[in-house]
Formats: C-alpha cells, sequence, structure tokens
C-alpha cells in the first residue's frame, strides 16, 4: 500500500485520498505525504486511549497488545508450565515449538523483533541465536502462522491478547491463552491518515471534506462499537463498550515507544537480527 501511495505522489497521480492501515513503524514513510490538519482536529479525537496514542497526522482506529498465545492442553501434555518471560522461550523442551512470524514481511514480526531489542538490549544477539533453535517456523503473515498454531503443529504463536477474546467467543475458550511476560508487552496500533494531493494536482474541495468525514467515521461511536467482533482488535476510544469477552482479558503491562524506532534504527536492528540467526538453525 505505502508503495504504491509513494508511486503516485512521485507520478504525480491523483490516487488515495486516505491511507488505511499505516502504524508507528510505516509512519516514517508517510509522514511526507500527509496533509497538514491545520486548525482542524477530528472529532472523537482527544478520547483515543493513551495506549492508542500516535504521531499527531494519524487518526488510530484500533490497537492491540502483542502476546504469545499458547495451546495450554499440549503445554500440559508435556509437563510444561506457561512461559511467563522472554527468556522461558528458550526452555528446549518448547524446541520447534513456536511460531513466529518475519519481521522483514510482518507488521507483528517487526514488532515482536523491536520489543526483544528494547527489552534485552545487549543481550539482543544472544538471545535471538538461541531462539532460531526453537521456532518452528519463520512465517510470512501472522494469519500463516496462525493457522498452523491451531492445526496444532506449536504449542506458542505470536499474536495478540484479544486472540483468547476471539476463542473465548467462539467455543476455544480454556485452551487458547495469552501469556503474561514479567517484562511488559508491546502495542500495535493501526490508523488512518489523510494525504496531500501530489504537486501539481488540484483537488476540489469537497474531496478534502469527504476525506476528513471518512477519518471522523473511523472514530465515531458506531463504528468504534463494530471493531473487537470486527477487527479483533480493541477500538481506540478509551471509553468504547466492551464485549464482555473483552472485559476479562488481562491487562498487561506496557513497554511504551516500542514501534518508534527510525527507518535507520529499524535498518540496523533488522541487520543484527539477521547476524545472530544466521547458521544457528
Amino acid at each position: 500500500m505505502i508503495a504504491r501511495i509513494m508511486l503516485d505522489s512521485k507520478r504525480r497521480a491523483p490516487g488515495a485520498h486516505v491511507a488505511v492501515g499505516v502504524d508507528a513503524v510505516s509512519w516514517p514513510r508517510v509522514r511526507p505525504l500527509a496533509a497538514g490538519w491545520g486548525g482542524w482536529t477530528p472529532r472523537n479525537y482527544l478520547r483515543i486511549s493513551a495506549r492508542a496514542r500516535l504521531p499527531g497526522g494519524i487518526v488510530p482506529y484500533d490497537y492491540g497488545i502483542h502476546a504469545f498465545i499458547a495451546d495450554t492442553a499440549a503445554l500440559r501434555r508435556a509437563g510444561i508450565g506457561r512461559p511467563g518471560s522472554l527468556r522461558d522461550l528458550l526452555d528446549a523442551r518448547l524446541g520447534r515449538n513456536i511460531l513466529l512470524q518475519d519481521p522483514r514481511t510482518s507488521s507483528p514480526g517487526m514488532s515482536f523483533l523491536l520489543y526483544t531489542k528494547a527489552v534485552l538490549g545487549n543481550s539482543f544477539s544472544a538471545f535471538w541465536h538461541s531462539l532460531a533453535r526453537q521456532w518452528l517456523t519463520l512465517g510470512s503473515g501472522w494469519s500463516a502462522t496462525y493457522g498452523l498454531f491451531l492445526r496444532g503443529e506449536a504449542m506458542l504463536v505470536w499474536s495478540y491478547t484479544t486472540s483468547e477474546a476471539y476463542h473465548e467467543a467462539n467455543g476455544g475458550g480454556g485452551r487458547y491463552k495469552a501469556l503474561i511476560f514479567a517484562e511488559g508487552h508491546p502495542v500495535h496500533v493501526e490508523g488512518a491518515v489523510w494525504l496531500k494531493a501530489p504537486v501539481g494536482v488540484v483537488r476540489n474541495p469537497e474531496e478534502d471534506r469527504c476525506a476528513k468525514v471518512f477519518l471522523e467515521t473511523m472514530i465515531s461511536d458506531e463504528v468504534q462499537r463494530l471493531v473487537p467482533f470486527k477487527n479483533w482488535m480493541l477500538p481506540a476510544l478509551a471509553d468504547a463498550q466492551l464485549p464482555p469477552v473483552f472485559e476479562t482479558l488481562a491487562r498487561p503491562e506496557i513497554i511504551p515507544g516500542v514501534a518508534a524506532a527510525s527507518g535507520a534504527e529499524i535498518r540496523k536492528i533488522t541487520s543484527d537480527w539477521l547476524l545472530a540467526i544466521e547458521g544457528a538453525r
């Protein structure tokens, strides 16, 4: 999506008016293409939860707290207690029983990579060298890895605490549980951005008005009520009504700013990660 928006801007094509699905990691690439708000503030913007805040210029509409989801039945059969920290993932009994996403192709995968760097610091490379022997596969995206998890291919998968709510609502309650780690948890926030017209392209003012209406609709009470059961994420509005299966979810400690790394920092962390896992498997 972002590559297409950048290409349209370079070609001076009319292109899109709004980009949906922008997060903190992709924001540095989108920022030069975003329209300035000036004196405008989207309706309900000040009601957005502190956990769902993104840099000015993005309207957050949902967020999720990342966590490993465990097949507790499989853990019991193997005689393994629920992991409670990153270090617990290195337990030899979990070998080839962890499903992760590739940070080069997946937002959850990148979130986990940045999370481990934020928590482990100088121990980051040693941790990943050991973890590389633990994962079953490094999937291209969340859907592929979660599908493997549901087929019983592994005991743990990197996902969101809200995955537990999904299973509670769809008959898997009690078996699939979010693991709460002592180090805290990263948050993934999704938002929408109003895009400015490419240089040389003149827009009808009505088009910009419609873009603003769209952004405000994303954080309207009506749409926010739909977020939990449509996206299986948490609504961005702090006072949004949650379904009962979401009310009972654990509220772990949040590590702020995990995804706020610059493009250069992300490239360096990714390079260090590749060196750490090279030859480990």
